[in-house]
């Protein structure tokens, strides 16, 4: 498997192709695992116990849909140019071309979800601390809402781009350098993101810490919940500002070592904080059910008494 990389070929051992293969494997194994919890929470969690009612876990499903369901496209791809070998070559364009396009998706969804994340830490310290209680109602619309508009705006700014992209570099000369000059953009843009992100994340949390440490030295003892909870925040901080510090410092080449740390960091970046954030749900959602039980049996004894 060769790339160009300003004028050089970079050749591929048979060696790596396997490592690329054995990833494939296990990324497709993983994320497909995670569709299947993904389904699970989705019937007896969201459905079952109506939580779809609320906006914030809803978006973060459909959202989560995407990016795992493009890690299982990308996880294919690779199967798939693993399996080619050196007949990768000849079907260079279209691999990076799909491949592009749906890391594209993949990130752009992540983004979004991170947004939501910073509306969802912001609402949950206003409670932990007892703030604007009566109002906090209208204050996750409006927050929600806000960040709609703005993930909104993102994604229209990304597909208006990437036409922009598509139409201005269709019939631009083979190594004129259009689609890297436009690509390049691209890539600042999403540091852009990731940074502005990561810097939200980083100061919603603080605050979020402090009334969870107060409380601790206090007399009021925290839920396990409630310390999941911040737990499965602080990895997606840790995810989003890991995300931020690679493609600013690092960034993915297409070098074995380049391309195979950009395709395995995902597995950090968006298997782990989603499937800590289903476990969480799955872990609610039992304890929901064993509450309604043991309600069900109170009043049956009740009822028989």
């Amino acid at each position: 498997m060769s790339e160009a990389n300003g004028g050089r070929s970079l050749d591929y051992t048979e060696k790596q192709f396997k490592a690329f293969l054995a990833l494939g494997v296990v990324e497709l194994v993983l994320y497909t695992l995670l569709l299947g919890l993904a389904i699970y929470n989705t019937c007896f969690f969201l459905y079952k116990q109506k939580r779809y009612r609320i906006y914030f876990i809803t978006v973060f499903y459909v959202l989560s849909y995407i990016v795992i369901l493009v890690r299982i496209a990308l996880a294919i791809l690779v199967l798939m140019i693993a399996a080619n070998g050196t007949h990768y070559e000849s079907e260079q364009g279209t691999f990076m071309f799909v491949g592009l396009t749906l890391e594209i998706v993949a990130t752009y969804a992540k983004i979004m979800i991170g947004f939501f994340q910073v509306g969802a830490i912001v609402i949950l310290t206003l409670q932990v601390r007892e703030l604007y209680l009566e109002h906090i109602n209208r204050i996750s619309f409006w927050t929600y809402f806000i960040i709609t508009v703005g993930n909104g705006m993102l994604l229209l700014g990304v597909v208006i781009f990437s036409i922009v992209v598509y139409t201005s570099c269709k019939d631009a000369v083979e190594g004129s350098g259009c689609v890297k000059r436009k690509t390049d953009i691209g890539v600042k843009l999403n540091e852009a993101c990731f940074v502005t992100l990561s810097i939200c994340l980083i100061v919603t949390m603080i605050p979020l810490f402090g009334a969870l440490l107060r409380l601790s030295k206090g007399r009021m003892e925290l839920s396990k919940g409630i310390k999941m909870l911040f737990a499965v925040f602080a990895i997606f901080t840790l995810s989003y500002t890991t995300r931020t510090i690679y493609d600013i410092f690092i960034g993915t080449s297409v070098s074995f070592g380049g391309l195979f740390s950009g395709l395995c960091l995902p597995l950090f970046w968006d298997f782990l904080p989603t499937l800590l954030m289903f476990g969480y749900h799955f872990q609610n959602m039992r304890e929901h059910e064993r509450e309604r039980r043991m309600m069900y049996s109170n009043s049956y004894q009740g009822s028989a008494g």
